[in-house]
């Protein structure tokens, strides 16, 4: 502001009570046009620097002065000397009750020698200052409160001082944050909570302020840091003084911002933002505080996910932020919800985009895996075309990931082909897979017990299809020629009258007799009708020491 914009604006508002000035004079050189403010009350001077003590000696012409601001706001931190200044003029705001002077070079003497000349003054707010760790000022027949940060108390003091006189800003809270966690340890209860309430009141405010401008209001480093900190309170030692309704408080701030969040790539922290609004989401006691916020937000998970796949947008936190929080939380939303979310077929389209996208190795995997367990949930839709289509590409999928990586050991990965093969039509089971399963066969021997268990499974249920005799065969070979030993043959055993019918089992023993051993095995699993009956059928008595019906 020049001077003589300043000499108007006290010309024609002579009446003024309050004047806001922040950030509007760098620097203050001459204040001689404030005098005609008579009745000003409140003086807010925030982000300039008094030049000399004869710059600001007018200041003092307006002894209605109760609230005067002549603080910073700490980006970069200045070395000013405004409270120095201001008391250099040795005279007195007769009337001044709060006195903001934060982030200020400020000498203890001076601090004295304002409190001493001001006898109505009620509070200073030191943080920031170089006398933000003093001690409380006790005077005999006076209440002043100093805001600093000494203890955990004194620094939830300040901040909602800041809040309530609304002159906190995204720097100062980074600021209380970085000091509230160092002093965490040494909280009560009581102030938990309140620390809870002042945090969740301030990053609600920041994000109000970033909507009403146009999200042009800056502080997504501390609406991260403020979701950063909330989220370890959900987890901390005093985490069961939190209500329902705080929790749920919580869920509602995550979900609106992560609904605003901007994904520009220039945003520094748009990805820790929506990393941690996810993780705080997913949190056991905020999901059931908020039933309704699951449903939302699921699906902008998967919108978000997909959005980027579409774009190109190559994010790998953001695509596993949001698939994290679709794999924790699907299974939670309401049932009539969750049908619906499944037909929309929002988030199988979204898993679809991310299983063709080259660009990612290890997401289309934990995708792949993650798709029986969306069938599981909407069992109703398990025969939709486009279900079956993505069980297909989820089973060549993980098929190819297993031929690639050890075999042996990925159990989960062959328990999620098992669960798959329950939904795909069986023209997908064909030759195609032979190799991949040969491979895993023949290694089984060093594999983990249910590997083995689960691949014998799955080469049992490949080769009883009846209707697909001829396709099946290198499955029944194979079946054939990689049982060798004991264990394997009890592995079979096991499994082949749940898997088979009895008529491919006594086909493939008819057909290839190197597993006789099998049968001898399998006769144990076996009820005496069907030995006997079999054993008739295929003349095949001196197996099982019968004799041929009379």
């Amino acid at each position: 502001m020049f001077p003589v914009d300043f000499l108007h604006l006290c010309e024609v508002s002579y009446n003024l009570t309050h004047l806001n000035l922040s950030y509007c004079i760098p620097e203050i050189e001459d204040l001689t046009s404030i005098s005609r403010l008579k009745n000003l009350v409140k003086l807010v001077l925030k982000g300039a620097r008094f030049a000399s003590a004869t710059s600001v000696m007018d200041l003092f012409e307006c002894d209605k002065i109760e609230f005067l601001d002549i603080s910073h706001d700490g980006l970069p931190v200045p070395l000013i000397e405004n409270l120095k200044t201001y008391a250099d003029c040795n005279r007195i705001l007769p009337n001044l009750k709060t006195l903001e002077c934060g982030y200020d070079v400020i000498d203890h003497d001076v601090l004295t020698k304002i409190v001493k000349t001001h006898h109505k003054l009620e509070s200073i707010n030191l943080f920031g200052s170089t006398l933000e760790n003093m001690p409380q000022i006790v005077i005999q027949g006076r209440t002043l409160k100093l805001y600093t940060v000494e203890n955990m108390r004194q620094c939830l003091d300040s901040l909602k001082h800041a809040i309530n006189t609304q002159i906190h800003t995204p720097v100062q809270l980074e600021r209380f944050l970085e000091i509230i966690d160092r002093l965490e340890y040494n909280q009560t209860a009581l102030e938990f909570k309140e620390c809870f309430e002042l945090l969740m009141t301030c990053i609600e405010n920041f994000q109000r302020l970033r909507l009403e401008r146009s999200k042009k209001y800056d502080c997504d480093y501390e609406l991260f840091e403020g979701i950063f900190f909330i989220r370890k309170m959900l987890g901390g030692s005093f985490k069961n003084l939190l209500t329902l309704a705080d929790h749920r408080r919580v869920a509602i701030f995550c979900s609106l911002i992560l609904e605003n969040v901007s994904f520009d790539t220039m945003k520094m922290y748009s990805g820790d933002i929506i990393e941690h609004g996810y993780k705080t989401l997913a949190n056991v006691a905020i999901q059931p505080a908020f039933p309704e916020c699951i449903v939302r937000c699921c699906e902008l998970a998967a919108l978000q996910f997909r959005n980027c796949i579409d774009n190109d947008r190559v994010y790998t936190r953001l695509h596993f932020a949001c698939f994290n929080y679709l794999e924790q939380s699907f299974g939670k939303m309401p049932f009539t919800e969750r049908k619906q979310a499944a037909k929309e077929n929002t988030i199988l389209s979204a898993i679809c985009s991310a299983l063709n996208n080259p660009k990612h190795t290890n997401l289309p995997l934990r995708m792949a895996l993650f798709v029986p367990k969306i069938v599981s949930l909407t069992t109703e839709y398990a025969n939709l075309p486009e279900f079956s289509n993505l069980h297909e590409e989820c089973m060549v999928k993980l098929l190819w990931r297993i031929s690639i990586d050890d075999p042996c050991n990925q159990f989960e990965i062959w328990e999620t082909i098992e669960r798959l093969m329950q939904f795909v039509s069986k023209k997908a089971l064909t030759p195609l897979y032979t190799d991949v399963f040969d491979q895993v066969f023949y290694n089984l021997k060093r594999g983990q017990p249910r590997v083995k268990t689960t691949v014998v499974r799955i080469l049992l249920n490949v080769a009883g299809y009846s209707e697909m005799r001829e396709q099946n065969q290198p499955f029944r070979k194979l079946l054939v020629n990689r049982v060798h030993t004991q264990e394997m043959l009890r592995i079979v055993a096991s499994h082949i009258k749940e898997c088979m019918t009895s008529y491919d089992i006594f086909r493939i023993i008819r057909e290839h007799s190197t597993i006789h051993e099998v049968t001898r095995c399998a006769i144990h699993f076996l009820d005496d009708f069907e030995v006997r009956r079999f054993a008739e059928f295929f003349e095949l008595f001196e197996m099982f020491d019968y004799s041929p019906p009379s």
